[in-house]
């Protein structure tokens, strides 16, 4: 075998049987190991586009050291994010909190972040580029509201979608026909210049909410990339109600 890659979920790390299996792995030192810890909707790939859906993910990579050369990781494991300090789109470093840690989930409350590798910022944290999960929401395909079910919903999905909409659901104004603007603008910024036409529609982002009954699940907003999907149907859209203007704003 030429090289190969192993995926698991971050907690395999812990194994206790771990130290023993990787020396397996690098098989009396015929083979080069490399750990990598790394979020799914941070992944480069050579040609599809980020996975929209936020997973903390194990990798093993293992390749024959006679192959003489080594992976560019850095072209790969480097995700492209925003420095703030320095007003430019920089190659982000991965860093872990604390030190001899080399794997664990990603963000605030995880191991590790992304730190700008310019000097000028001291090494800012960074929040690399993601695709959010309204970008593979098919919005044509017809829903049914929570209205029209059979059953209500359960108490805790409606709790979720409660707190979804505090947290997440920040209504902005659109210009929907009769004025010269062509920009939403945010229900926290002063309105524009209003007229005694009806110029403007009430918009509400769609929301993200678990439904599979368990404790501890909150809504997200589908400008974030989604949670961990498996084969159950265990995630619902929330559409909050919004106001829209008839005739153009006539």
């Amino acid at each position: 075998v030429l090289c190969g890659v192993v995926e698991n979920v971050v907690e395999c790390r812990k194994w206790d049987q771990w130290s023993r299996w990787l020396r397996e792995v690098r098989c009396d030192g015929l083979y080069e190991v490399r750990v990598i810890a790394i979020n799914s909707m941070h992944v480069r790939a050579p040609k599809s586009r980020r996975a929209p859906q936020s997973r903390n993910r194990l990798f093993v990579a293992y390749w024959l050291k006679s192959l003489g050369r080594t992976p560019d990781w850095n072209k790969w494991l480097r995700p492209r994010a925003y420095c703030t300090v320095c007003d430019e789109t920089v190659t982000a470093l991965q860093v872990f909190k604390r030190q001899g840690v080399d794997m664990g989930a990603y963000g605030r409350n995880g191991q590790y972040w992304y730190r700008c590798p310019n000097m000028k910022c001291r090494g800012a944290i960074v929040e690399p580029e993601v695709l959010p999960a309204a970008a593979v929401i098919d919005w044509s395909l017809q829903a049914r509201r929570i209205a029209d079910r059979d059953e209500p919903l359960a108490d805790a999905t409606m709790e979720r979608i409660l707190r979804g909409i505090q947290r997440y659901a920040t209504p902005f104004t659109v210009p929907a026909g009769g004025t010269w603007r062509t920009e939403p603008v945010s229900v926290e910024e002063p309105m524009p210049t209003r007229t005694t036409r009806e110029t403007d529609a009430l918009a509400v982002p769609p929301l993200l909410v678990p439904t599979e009954g368990r404790d501890g699940k909150v809504a997200t907003s589908s400008e974030q990339p989604l949670r961990t999907q498996t084969a159950r149907n265990e995630t619902g859209l929330a559409i909050p109600p919004f106001q829209i203007s008839l005739r153009g704003g006539g």
